[in-house]
């Protein structure tokens, strides 16, 4: 069947587990952990209302047992049954969340899908190299605080551990980090200390880690069930493949001409549109002179958080070329700075490279 074809209701998952809007979030934790769910959707009067979403739990100071959820919830796009998986596609990378609800036409739930229902379709085959994302990792000799604040501040959801040779040793979730908000958090550690002085050695889980000479496929078991692959040159980590890299990947489509697409950016002004137009055009035009057969350039923007009326962005960039694949990322509280930035340190890396080739074959 043609992935056109596929609608959601031939993927949803039902009889999905919910909570009620006035349930504690220590309720939720415990779900979360039991089940490995990253989001729960939230119901009032049988009705949905918002999902809770785990990484939003997490980086946040609060008392479980004391807060509702009603309280941390967010509003998601939803789906109906009869979108297509494509939709749901666009709708899971434009918004950075893990899973959507589906709707009846009462607003009652129907079922989720998630991002690790829909990279099955994934219908190409390509080798892990072309999709690795840049990876964050984190000193075995840091704390769990410092885990939380780059999960807050770098929009991710794990981390590699790594020793002073940059060898791997481990690797914390943000699901490791629900053992640090519940009752469960006495077993491990004297109260004298507070958890975020606590070496991330305290709650590092073991990786799971593949050489560069594997493709997607080979992957997608393992991501299915652990959420990432890292990727290993020998002892050192040099990259990660999430769910959300490879939906990117479903997203992809084929051109004569190199594919361009920036989402995001839904709600800015016309102005500020055009500008990062502009920008996107200029190093499209740079590069199209220095290389042939450019592939595509993914951009993705994503609002982090609010100052007043301020917005703090994410820019996270992927530039498929003839001499690989280039991502880039940069943070702005201005949106076009924020472009600018990633653009440029996709500049720099895609140069690098070809400096590097040219003074190879330099006669």
């Amino acid at each position: 069947m043609d992935k056109k074809d596929i609608l959601i209701k031939d993927v949803l998952v039902k009889n999905v587990i919910t909570l009620n809007y006035d349930s504690p979030l220590s309720e939720a934790l415990g779900i979360m952990k039991k089940h490995n769910f990253h989001q729960i959707p939230i119901t009032k009067k049988k009705r949905f209302i918002g999902m809770l979403c785990l990484r939003n739990i997490i980086t946040k100071n609060v008392d479980p047992e004391h807060t509702k959820s009603e309280s941390l919830i967010i509003k998601t796009p939803v789906l109906n049954p009869e979108n297509r998986i494509e939709d749901a596609v666009e709708l899971l990378l434009n918004t950075g969340i893990k899973c959507l609800p589906v709707l009846d036409k009462n607003d009652r739930l129907e079922g989720v899908v998630s991002e690790t229902d829909l990279i099955d379709f994934l219908t190409k085959n390509y080798s892990i190299k072309d999709i690795t994302s840049e990876l964050f990792t984190i000193s075995e000799d840091q704390t769990i605080g410092k885990v939380r604040n780059m999960f807050r501040e770098k929009n991710i959801s794990r981390i590699p551990v790594v020793d002073k040779e940059n060898r791997l040793v481990g690797i914390i979730r943000n699901m490791d980090l629900i053992k640090t908000m519940t009752p469960e958090k006495e077993k491990f550690y004297d109260e004298k200390i507070p958890v975020d002085k606590l070496s991330v050695k305290t709650i590092m889980t073991r990786p799971i880690v593949v050489g560069e000479e594997k493709n997607i496929r080979d992957v997608i078991p393992l991501i299915k069930k652990h959420g990432e692959v890292i990727i290993m040159q020998e002892d050192v980590p040099v990259g990660i493949i999430t769910a959300k890299d490879i939906l990117e990947l479903m997203r992809f489509k084929p051109s004569k001409e190199i594919y361009v697409e920036i989402t995001g950016l839904r709600g800015e002004e016309e102005q500020i549109k055009l500008d990062i137009d502009n920008e996107i055009k200029r190093f499209v035009q740079k590069f199209s002179r220095m290389l042939k057969n450019l592939e595509y350039l993914f951009i993705h923007v994503e609002k982090l958080r609010e100052s007043g009326k301020r917005k703090y962005f994410d820019v996270r960039t992927r530039f498929k070329t003839p001499l690989g694949m280039f991502v880039s990322r940069a943070g702005s509280w201005d949106l076009l700075e924020a472009v600018g930035k990633a653009l440029d340190r996709l500049e720099k890396e895609v140069k690098k490279k070809y400096d590097k080739i040219a003074e190879k074959h330099k006669i």
